[in-house]
């Protein structure tokens, strides 16, 4: 596990440097745009590059209190 993808040349260092094959993404929507994330051009490099890529959101630092 670690941060996502944020760009095409990430996706390039993970597949080149650490043999990456496949990402699970977990990051919401609203979560790329804080990180200013095009997660269009990633998910394109990720095909471009066969890396499969699993999308599978869900709230993450959720700071409510819940019982």
């Amino acid at each position: 596990m670690g941060t996502q993808p944020q760009t095409p040349a990430d996706v390039d260092f993970l597949k080149d440097k650490e043999g990456v094959t496949c990402i699970m993404n977990t990051q919401q929507s609203k979560d790329w745009k804080y990180w200013n994330v095009d997660f269009a051009a990633v998910a394109a490099r990720c095909e471009e590059r066969d890396v499969h890529l699993e999308r599978r959101p869900f709230p993450d630092f959720d700071s409510e209190v819940r019982p």
